[in-house]
């Protein structure tokens, strides 16, 4: 099984356009995905996508534009669903599935996505500069540490990769974090010691649609 995995953050309101580009430009390698695996729970990912329009919303009310609030939005769950642009019916794999005692916990994380990702750019929203505000906040959420993840999710979502060896190409989309090679015993390390063909790409703000891609599975 040949393995890419693309290492997101969650709240860059331009990851999404990345994964596409990054995608389509595999596909010109011959690197067709029969499979995606993404670090979401199915019902988590649904309900957030359903809040896009409330999240827009409160952008407004929070002194966004109704544009930046559109491009934030975008970011609720997109690890989810970006990659149906191209390959609409594609199985996927949800990496983060929750035990019934998860969502008692996260109960109001789960049904309140939106005020939760309007208080991460509410940080962000000030800012001494004439730039663009969203290429503001794409730099900030990468230099925001955040609460560093739950224990134990890089052993989970390697267990449930490992599942599925049926699969010839398959697209993994995680944070940062999990892909990052130098970050001992992550999913990227993990999958490499169990003698895996992985190659990853981080699509941090270095990366754009200059990056060259290339193909070395």
């Amino acid at each position: 099984m040949r393995i890419i995995i693309a290492g997101i953050n969650h709240h860059d309101p331009f990851c999404p356009g990345k994964v596409i580009y990054l995608l389509e430009r595999l596909r010109k390698l011959s690197f067709i995905p029969d499979c995606v695996a993404t670090e979401w729970d199915r019902e988590v990912a649904k309900k957030a996508i359903a809040k896009r329009p409330r999240f827009v919303s409160l952008a407004t009310s929070n002194g966004f534009s109704i544009a930046e609030g559109n491009a934030l939005a975008g970011t609720m769950a997109y690890e989810a669903e970006t990659h149906k642009t191209i390959y609409r019916d594609l199985p996927i794999v949800w990496l983060d599935e929750l035990s019934d005692k998860e969502r008692v916990h996260y109960h109001n994380v789960i049904n309140n996505p939106e005020y939760y990702k309007m208080n991460t750019y509410n940080k962000f929203k000030k800012f001494n500069g004439t730039e663009n505000r969203l290429n503001h906040i794409a730099r900030a959420v990468w230099n925001d540490d955040g609460s560093g993840g739950r224990k134990g999710q890089d052993e989970k979502f390697f267990n449930k990769i490992c599942e599925k060896v049926g699969y010839s190409n398959l697209f993994v989309l995680v944070g940062a974090r999990h892909a990052d090679p130098e970050n001992e015993d992550n999913l990227y390390n993990k999958l490499i010691y169990a003698g895996y063909n992985v190659q990853v790409y981080i699509l941090d703000p270095a990366f754009s649609e200059n990056t060259p891609i290339e193909l070395d599975l």
